[in-house]
């Protein structure tokens, strides 16, 4: 039989002031609650991360990214994942691996992931999810891929570098514009070094970056130039000159492209070159 002490779930019998069991469990529940609540806090504090609270654009100060409203320090820990966009616009199994991969990123405190905001040509391989299939013809299903991961990346506070082109074949890259443009009559350009120097390669890539960088987020509803999650525009993956002894001709165009971006832009993003640590002048 139950003890006379207790009823059935484990609570004391009424006191001497008559104040029943459910009554005491909820003051317990609720103690338990704001000592919770406490902790959370302190947390949070000590973590200097605010619930709820925006992310604001990257600057540079003093040598260091900082925070645009806060001035606070932007730590950049993150990752190189190129496929996101691709992938998102794949199966089941596919979606997944983007949300297992930006999970994970979040649950090791990485607040940076760099990936590839282009894909141009219409191979087989591209499965219809390139963003440019043919020269300045426009994908918007793979725009809203890019925007989709755009918002799963701000509710996981994690920032995100968009590359806009490749200097190696995969995706389609500059070798792509070289074709287009060669398809086109312009038999200045053979070789995909000569995207660095033709007019027409450059327009054509314009026309591209003008489509992204002043689109409004689909999914949001935020236009790309007033959001923060975007850490900052990549202008080419691994660029290098082969044949040549100095930088000045990709030095030329990177400024150039730069400027078109920051242009478009209202200079809210910072922009890169995509450089591995050699080739340009410093």
């Amino acid at each position: 039989s139950m003890p006379k002490t207790s009823n059935h779930r484990g609570c004391p019998p009424h006191n001497m002031s008559g104040e029943s069991c459910d009554l005491r469990l909820s003051r317990l529940r609720a103690l338990a609650l704001i000592q919770c609540l406490i902790i959370a806090q302190y947390v949070l504090a000590v973590s200097g991360v605010q619930e709820n609270s925006e992310l604001g654009f990257v600057r540079i100060q003093n040598g260091k990214f900082v925070e645009s409203r806060t001035q606070a320090p932007v730590g950049a820990r993150g990752a190189n994942v190129y496929w996101l966009r691709y992938s998102l616009l794949g199966n089941e199994q596919e979606r997944e691996r983007v949300e297992v991969t930006l999970d994970a990123m979040q649950s090791l405190g990485l607040d940076v992931v760099r990936t590839w905001a282009f894909m141009d040509g219409d191979e087989e391989s591209f499965d219809g999810r390139a963003m440019q299939p043919r020269e300045g013809v426009f994908n918007e299903k793979a725009f809203v891929g890019l925007d989709q991961l755009l918002v799963m990346c701000a509710q996981r506070r994690i920032r995100v570098i968009l590359t806009l082109t490749n200097f190696w074949p995969d995706y389609g890259g500059i070798q792509r514009y070289v074709e287009w443009a060669r398809a086109a009559g312009d038999l200045s350009v053979y070789r995909r070094e000569d995207f660095f120097s033709s007019p027409r390669c450059s327009q054509s890539f314009e026309r591209f970056v003008r489509a992204l960088v002043t689109r409004v987020n689909s999914v949001s509803g935020i236009a790309y130039k007033d959001d923060p999650v975007i850490f900052s525009y990549q202008l080419i993956n691994e660029p290098r000159l082969a044949g040549s002894t100095t930088s000045d001709t990709f030095d030329e165009w990177a400024t150039r492209a730069a400027a078109f971006v920051k242009q478009l832009d209202d200079s809210r993003h910072l922009v890169s070159c995509g450089t591995e640590g050699f080739f340009m002048r410093s």
